[in-house]
């Protein structure tokens, strides 16, 4: 029977899906025991615990991995991961790994072998930060090779490569055994795991599809949610009623906000008297209490008082943020002493402990010991700011005091070392600039394989600067370089690309891929070719280079682009049987993929064109059941209904037993500060939940909701990041909304994904133009999520993200005396926008025509319009030549809907509607 599980649907027969959940049975009783003799070893098995539960959240092969070194982060210096394939230890992703890191995974220091089928397939490399977490880390990655080992049963019965030791059964109904074979969670299956991560022969799925029989597909196995609202976050139902049926003005804890905001005021004599930690001491508030007192105390300059109340939150077991903030204070009450000395231990104390922003508590401990009078241990912290957190805020503070206070014998002993792993990661973060110089410093510095690595990179950041000539030259030494040709030799065929030498540069790339076929530099070429071809328009060129991505590197980087494209075209050449076979196998393949509704829906309208009715209806069904509520998922349901085919069935399902315990040890003291709309704090808690107990959904939406409910507060400080980073947090946290049942999540829920404002004045010049308002909202929600004054990189400005050109010209039609600030005043720039909207819709006729100009201009899509007559509707949008553009139409026809369902009629009274 077909039963849906993790990245696909395969089949199963009962047997040996009882045999999976005994197997994932016995490795969680495995953990427990391990549990057990971790917490002799000192241990926090609760924070253990969480880091398991992130591996089970995972719902692919790499996801395991990638949540093992998630968590492997959190215990280590530094951590990496490697594959173990046919005798060779390769980094993953296969990308940016250090030659040290490396050599410790194959000399087995400070490794961690993940075991499968009685084979290492994968090693975790970390330098642990205390002898306990290296049994901690031993621990889950022996917990991760046991829900690889469950995973792959059904992997191995569909989507990836038996073992050699196996076959399938020819009536595909189970496993029949050719060899007895080393097991450890489960006597099942053995299994190559290597070959599932590394693919380096066809899937299953692979093999199906070059067969011609269509790959297998079906609905997603969410996750279920919560059966009651009040534990999809840590927000409670009093936060989210109307502020006139909250409580009294009077109570404490309606008082202490009103002190703690008068403090934020720099009122601290008016805050005083509010905070009173007895007042406080029925609710989960009172440690805030006296933390706010110390804090107003210090505005008053009343250090020594102020450590009174400090200390009074030191003396006790205190969870959570409150402790990291309480020593920081303390810390900045000592200074106020004059004790520099004292102040510097606090901090010292502190930064052994998970903080929430270690790289300011290094800087402060810096600037402590310089006050102290002691250069070195000050260097020595702000080294660590400098080296460790490149990418802060704080590294630029900490560059300044090193060169202050920077002599030859305070040099640290390994600053090569350090240096280049600074270098990588900006490298790695694709900061370019500021790479350079670190990388230049290093080449005339370091010696042997760095020296080699920081002159290599050095002109790959002159050829992504643009200095094309410079990474000519830089890269010539290193072409037959044994360790690193394969990328000397890619960046410099893209910079002979980047000069123009067009006839020189497409030899190289063939070059490159026949010496190093399997190489991600291999694959890193051709999908640049590929690139390099459709900027031509030589689609049969780009066309033969994509299938060779596919065939190279069937689960690579670049292949879900490359099926997309390939499938394209095909289709809009007839070619559709062609067109299904690319879709499908891309779809079971990679099903977690961007690409995955439209590789189903045009699957589906392949296989209409083959007058296969069933087997469409059947892909409409998947594409309807996991994407109801977006683009696809409505076109595929429109289609069904037309069909008079029967609704699809919800596919999100609820967790009945989910119980009413704290979901964290903080968990009261958020709810409390988020009733009292204490949102910096409240977000300080969460996101310190996040890192010492484990990320979770629930946790995830909360920092939603807290960001969304802050960023829409009148004089928010960064509107635009706030409630445009609540949605993407919500959306990762609750992925179900899109699927069929989705929209039955809690309305909150869903207000934070789909967030409104300046409704009156939307409605106002909708209905004054003949626009649909929620067309509209979905518009403003796409280009500025409703934040009036944010301007962008091609200088549009406002709600609805018009340039000042295009403001004037409009400003002239209606009388409105222009300015370009005027664009940041919202009647202004709707007003503005929809005008210049409705003239699109009166040129065009039709919102897909509209959107697209909107976006990417009048004469394009003119242009479009006439090299494409009589295209239909979801055939246009999607044959767009910019992706981008592509995009943004279907996002706002797929959420002008849902702004619709969620805000239509008697929800509109909500206040985020009504400003």
């Amino acid at each position: 029977m077909a039963v849906p599980y993790n990245d696909g649907i395969v089949s199963f027969d009962d047997r040996l899906r009882d045999a999976l959940d005994r197997a994932l049975a016995g490795a969680r009783a495995d953990l427990e025991r391990d549990l057990s003799a971790l917490a002799r070893e000192i241990i926090d098995a609760t924070d253990l615990a969480a880091d398991t539960r992130a591996l089970d959240e995972a719902v692919s092969l790499a996801d395991v991995l990638r949540a093992l070194l998630n968590q492997a982060g959190r215990r280590a210096e530094r951590a990496g991961m490697f594959l173990v394939t046919e005798g060779r230890v390769r980094p993953w992703p296969l990308r940016g790994a250090g030659a040290d890191v490396l050599q410790a995974a194959e000399g087995g220091h400070g490794t961690f072998p993940i075991v499968v089928g009685g084979r290492v397939v994968a090693i975790l490399s970390a330098d642990p930060l205390r002898p306990e977490s290296a049994a901690a880390l031993d621990s889950l990655a022996r917990y991760a090779g046991r829900l690889l080992e469950s995973m792959t049963l059904h992997k191995a019965l569909g989507l990836v490569p038996l073992h050699r030791g196996q076959a399938a059964d020819s009536n595909g109904g189970g496993v029949r055994r050719r060899r007895p074979a080393v097991t450890r969670a489960i006597g099942v299956l053995p299994v190559a795991l290597a070959v599932v991560l590394c693919a380096g022969d066809n899937t299953h799925a692979q093999r199906a599809g070059e067969a011609g029989q269509p790959a297998t597909v079906s609905t997603t196995n969410h996750p279920p949610v919560p059966a009651r609202p009040s534990l999809y976050w840590l927000v409670p139902d009093a936060a989210l009623a109307p502020r006139s049926t909250r409580r009294s003005a009077q109570s404490p804890t309606v008082q202490f906000a009103r002190g703690v905001r008068l403090i934020q005021e720099e009122d601290f004599a008016a805050a005083l008297p509010l905070l009173r930690a007895a007042d406080l001491a029925a609710t989960p508030l009172s440690d805030y209490g006296r933390y706010y007192t110390g804090v107003a105390l210090l505005g008053l300059e009343q250090f020594e008082a102020a450590e009174a109340a400090l200390d009074a939150i030191g003396d006790k077991r205190t969870d959570g943020h409150l402790q990291e903030a309480a020593r920081l204070r303390l810390a900045e009450a000592a200074l106020g002493r004059g004790d520099a000395r004292e102040a510097a231990g606090v901090l010292n104390a502190l930064i052994d402990q998970p903080l929430t922003a270690p790289e300011e508590v290094l800087l402060r401990l810096g600037s402590t010991y310089e006050a102290a009078g002691d250069p070195a241990r000050a260097l020595r912290a702000y080294h660590r700011v400098y080296y460790e957190f490149p990418l802060s805020a704080q590294a630029a503070a900490a560059e300044e005091a090193i060169e202050r206070l920077q002599t030859p014998a305070l040099v640290p002993p390994d600053r090569v070392r350090l240096e280049l792993d600074r270098a990588e990661r900006l490298f790695d973060a694709r900061r370019w600039a500021q790479a350079r110089p670190a990388y230049a410093g290093l080449a005339s510095t370091a010696t042997g394989e760095a020296r080699e690595l920081a002159a290599l990179r050095l002109a790959a950041c002159d050829y992504r600067l643009g200095r094309h000539r410079a990474s000519l030259d830089g890269l010539r030494p290193y072409l037959k370089s044994p360790s690193r040709a394969a990328e000397a030799r890619f960046w410099s065929l893209s910079a002979t690309r980047g000069l123009g030498d067009h006839a020189g540069y497409v030899p190289l790339v063939r070059e490159l891929v026949a010496d190093y076929p399997e190489s991600t530099w291999a694959e890193e070429a051709l999908n640049d070719l590929a690139s390099f071809y459709i900027r031509l328009e030589d689609e049969e060129a780009a066309d033969q280079v994509l299938r060779e991505i596919m065939r190279r590197f069937p689960w690579g980087r670049y292949t879900d682009r490359a099926a997309w494209k390939v499938g394209w075209r095909a289709y809009r050449q007839g070619q559709y049987k062609d067109a299904a076979h690319t879709f499908e196998l891309a779809a079971a393949t990679f099903p977690r993929a961007d690409y995955r509704p439209a590789w189903l829906y045009w699957a589906a309208r392949s296989r209409d064109r083959l007058d296969e009715r069933a087997g469409a209806a059947t892909l409409y069904r998947v594409v309807a059941a996991d994407y109801l509520n977006s683009y696809y998922g409505r076109l595929a349901s429109a289609i069904l209904s037309e069909r008079k085919a029967a609704p699809v069935e919800p596919v999100v399902r609820t967790d009945p037993g989910a119980g009413p315990g704290p979901l964290v040890p903080t968990d009261a003291v958020i709810r409390a500060l988020v009733t009292l709309e204490l949102y910096d704090a409240a977000l300080d808690e969460v996101e310190y939940a996040r890192k010492l107990w484990g990320d979770s959904a629930a946790l995830q939406a909360t920092s939603a909701w807290i960001r969304h409910r802050r960023g829409l507060q009148p004089g928010a400080v960064d509107r635009f990041a706030d409630v445009r980073g609540a949605v993407t947090l919500m959306r990762r946290a609750y992925p179900q909304f899109m699927a069929a049942g989705g929209e039955r999540l809690p309305a909150d829920i869903q207000r934070v994904i789909f967030p409104l404002d300046y409704w009156p004045l939307i409605r106002k010049y909708s209905d004054a133009h003949r626009l649909d308002p929620f067309l509209m909202t979905a518009l403003i929600a796409q280009e500025s999520t409703f934040t009036a004054d944010v301007r962008s990189s091609a200088n549009a400005v406002g709600l609805m993200q018009l340039i000042p050109a295009t403001g004037r010209r409009y400003a002239g039609k209606l009388g409105i005396r222009f300015s370009t600030r005027a664009l940041t005043q919202p009647d202004t720039n709707i007003r503005l926008g929809m005008r210049y909207f409705r003239d699109l819709m009166d040129r065009f006729g039709v919102a897909h025509y509209a959107l697209a100009s909107y976006n990417a201009g009048e004469h394009r899509v003119a242009r479009w319009i006439e090299e494409r007559p009589g295209l239909a509707q979801d055939e246009f949008i999607d044959d767009i030549p910019f992706a981008e553009t592509q995009s943004y139409v279907k996002r706002i026809l797929g959420t002008a809907a849902d702004y619709r369902r969620l805000y239509g009629g008697a929800n509109l009274t909500t206040a985020a509607a009504t400003r």
